[in-house]
């Protein structure tokens, strides 16, 4: 069979990615929860959760989400309801098809069928895009789009008719991810620079593809008027009141007058030393190799690397060989490397954010293959033989890979299941078929953004919701996020920082509160734990007078 090599990688690929989709990783967060709400409101009423007809930027939480993973996610909805599983499905499925466009964008780069065969194996068991591809997480959907859209691109230099297709994939990964919005029209316009001699052969003929992504490009910046960019603004390092505030003290340690401290304390050089620092991060053996994401938001797990340790091997022999100009490697990928970290070394937080950095994915993996067809060809060479060389590869991919993976399902369990925010989705599971009983449910804001758990777990009627939504005044009190208000109503679910005192003084009324905003000792109608065995949220009833009712955990 042509193809079977590449059909295995994608059974494979698909495996890890749909195995247990709803439970692991561990947790559901509220981005998640939005974005199949959102899929839910659009297929019942044409409008999002805050009543806007088929809008071109999701409101969600005030952060201005890109919507092309709510809009996928919609045929899911409807075929298999609203759930977990439904709204993850879309990426996991994304996550298999980019396996197919990394190798199809190695056969137009590379004349080696071994490479485009080695990067979509690296692809599909790396550490980095397994987990990213396995949750609702629009960041990965630009892992498929745009090595389509750069194929494509490389293909209309010799039919121009590719080049609408290319146009099509740019379009759609420029509404996927704010990080997508930066690279994508710098490694494209890049991509056709390098190549201009040939896709101006007939200049005729490009005027049209050259008009279609002139378009693109000003329709999709349009966006950032409509509250595109919300997000981006607040999260960038150019406009962090985090940034202002370090540049104060640092000009207050210096100890001169604070004209002359402004000098080398301001906020061109704090920004311009903290992106490069930044920046090199995530070319760092501890992103890479060792310690992977700082986070566990999106499913990663801190402390495993973003590549096997194996591939510091193969990478290293990449950049020998390049050096020494055994490999030849088309321009357009060592740019878009070096592009890639761009949007995620911009941006606030503690660093090493996999999901801001996916635009590396998978130029990473097709240089890690160029290295390990280098070594293959050296060990050939030297008279080892082919059986032994596929041999020791396929115990080293399978060991590293058996690793990988007990770590990810346990570890992330166990120790960074709070990163997704275990327990949300089993307090509303225990609320939703018991709101009926009682005249209020009031919930804390430890729960992040509460209110999208109530709706998506009740299937709230969008347009219930959407009549919420119409006083939830947020921005106009001055804050960025939903759940940044003191206390908002959504039915009959009251959202607040709990007030044990006053709270538990409210008639036929359920209380959700976290552990430290209780007594030691309260009784709980049910308790939520941690996998670790921590105690996550409790649920208490106002109809149970003292403490001396247990009614736990029914």
């Amino acid at each position: 069979m042509k193809h079977s090599k590449l059909l295995l990688i994608v059974v494979v690929g698909a495996i890890l990615r749909l195995t247990w989709l709803s439970s692991v990783p561990a947790g559901f967060t509220p981005d998640e929860a939005s974005f199949g709400y959102d899929a839910y409101s659009l297929l019942v009423t044409g409008r999002d959760q805050w009543g806007a007809s088929f809008p071109l930027v999701l409101k969600s939480f005030g952060d201005g989400k890109m919507p092309l993973y709510g809009y996928i996610t919609i045929p899911f909805v409807y075929v298999f309801g609203l759930s977990e599983f439904s709204v993850r499905l879309p990426n996991a499925i994304f996550g298999t098809l980019a396996i197919i466009a990394t190798y199809l964008l190695c056969r137009e780069l590379y004349k080696d069928k071994k490479i485009a065969i080695l990067a979509s194996l690296f692809l599909a068991i790396s550490p980095w895009h397994i987990p990213l591809s396995r949750g609702a997480f629009e960041a990965n959907l630009t892992t498929l789009l745009l090595p389509l859209a750069i194929t494509f691109l490389l293909k209309g230099k010799r039919q121009t008719k590719y080049l609408y297709l290319s146009a099509l994939f740019v379009t759609l990964n420029m509404f996927t991810y704010h990080s997508a919005r930066i690279i994508t029209p710098m490694v494209v316009i890049l991509a056709f620079y390098f190549d201009r001699k040939d896709y101006f052969k007939s200049k005729s003929k490009m005027i049209m593809p050259l008009l279609v992504f002139l378009l693109i490009f000003v329709v999709t910046g349009f966006t950032y008027v409509l509250g595109a960019g919300t997000r981006l603004a607040s999260s960038s390092i150019l406009n962090s009141a985090q940034v202002a505030g370090d540049i104060s003290y640092a000009s207050a340690q210096v100890g001169v007058p604070h004209n002359l401290a402004r000098v080398f304390h301001n906020k061109v050089f704090y920004s311009g030393s903290l992106f490069v620092k930044n920046y090199l991060q995530y070319f760092s053996p501890e992103f890479l190799f060792t310690e992977g994401a700082a986070e566990g938001t999106y499913g990663m797990v801190p402390g495993i690397g973003t590549f096997f340790l194996f591939e510091a091997l193969t990478l290293g022999a990449f950049i020998v060989a390049w050096s020494r100009r055994d490999i030849k490697i088309n321009k357009i990928i060592l740019v878009w490397m070096l592009l890639a970290p761009i949007p995620a070394a911009l941006s606030v937080g503690p660093g090493r954010a996999a999901n801001r950095a996916m635009g590396a994915v998978p130029v990473m993996q097709i240089l890690s293959a160029c290295g390990a067809v280098y070594l293959f060809n050296v060990a050939i060479k030297t008279r080892i033989k082919k059986a032994y060389v596929y041999v020791m590869f396929t115990i080293v991919t399978s060991v590293s890979l058996m690793g990988f993976l007990e770590n990810y399902v346990v570890l992330q369990k166990y120790s960074f299941s709070t990163d997704m925010v275990w327990g949300a989705s089993d307090v509303f599971k225990y609320l939703s078929p018991r709101e009926k009983l009682y005249a209020q449910i009031v919930v804390t804001k430890k729960i992040s953004e509460p209110h999208i758990f109530a709706a998506f777990y009740s299937k709230m009627s969008p347009l219930e919701f959407q009549r919420n939504t119409q006083s939830w005044n947020f921005e106009a009190q001055g804050f960025a996020w939903v759940d940044q208000m003191r206390n908002y109503r959504l039915g009959k679910y009251v959202f607040k920082n709990i007030d044990w005192v006053a709270d538990l003084q409210l008639p036929n009324t359920l209380v959700v509160a976290a552990p430290q905003e209780v007594p030691d000792g309260t009784n709980a109608i049910k308790t939520i734990y941690y996998p670790n065995g921590k105690i996550a949220y409790l649920i208490i009833d106002t109809n149970v007078s003292g403490y001396a009712y247990v009614y736990e955990n029914k």
